[in-house]
């Protein structure tokens, strides 16, 4: 009876020692998850020519350090996406570099003019349509303003990378926007008012004579150099149109302002 008291607490002495030493021997020795986590380093680059505010970098860099805990790709794309609706941009990839390093590359949406919609709405220079103008500043927008594109009470819901849901007739006028106030300024024009009327297209208000133009739809270049050639002669004899209509294939209808 007594050997065997003996034996068992033997054996249970050497099973403390075997847990002890396979146990951590000091508190300090344990690290929280939070701990663990590397303090990561960022660096930004953006994928265009034109700059970006400090805040708005800071905003960026910001938005990713609170959402990157150990650098997994899902956390990666989760701070890709909550980057990319900072501001709708374009496009925003995360990639780790190294070991404390992470790339953030942002392409930025530029808007080319501006579009009456379910809200004011921005349009991208390569035609999309975007974001909202913020209450009380539509003279923020960098063009005239499009309006006719759309029925009345049409919504607008965005997609995956933020830009508006088009069907194929809006996605074409929204680009032949675009490619009009290009051309436009290529030749010297500025436009007050841009309006889409159906059936026959393109209306603008030239700056600074407030001459209203018909021009239909894309391709815009050979009506705009008639357009020019017109004015042209018009002021050479001290004349100035109220109205040129150039949507009629091989016409000019012309309305002189009464001087």
């Amino acid at each position: 009876m007594f050997i065997g008291l003996v034996l068992g607490a033997a054996a249970l002495m050497l099973s403390a020692l075997i847990y002890r030493g396979l146990s951590p021997s000091k508190k300090q020795d344990v690290i929280p998850p939070a701990l663990a986590k590397a303090d990561w380093q960022f660096s930004l680059k953006l994928r265009d020519d034109l700059p970006l505010s400090e805040a708005a970098q800071a905003q960026i860099i910001a938005t990713a350090r609170s959402l990157i805990g150990d650098a997994s790709l899902a956390e990666l794309t989760k701070a890709g996406l909550a980057i990319q609706k900072l501001d709708a941009y374009a496009d925003v990839r995360l990639v780790k570099v190294s070991a404390r390093m992470i790339a953030i590359s942002v392409t930025q949406r530029h808007a080319a003019l501006c579009i009456e919609a379910d809200l004011l709405r921005y349009i991208s220079t390569t035609g999309e349509i975007y974001g909202q103008v913020p209450d009380g500043q539509s003279n923020s927008c960098p063009g005239p303003t499009l309006t006719g594109v759309f029925e009345h009470g049409r919504r607008l819901t965005a997609a995956g990378d933020l830009t508006m849901i088009l069907n194929a007739e809006e996605r074409a006028l929204t680009k032949e926007a675009v490619e009009l106030l290009a051309e436009g300024r290529a030749r010297g024009f500025s436009f007050a008012k841009l309006e889409v009327r159906r059936y026959r297209g393109f209306f603008a208000q030239l700056l600074p004579q407030g001459t209203e133009v018909a021009l239909g739809r894309a391709p815009f270049a050979p009506k705009l150099d008639k357009l020019q050639g017109i004015l042209d002669k018009l002021a050479k004899r001290k004349e100035q149109a109220l109205r040129v209509e150039l949507d009629y294939q091989g016409k000019a209808f012309i309305k002189l302002k009464k001087m």
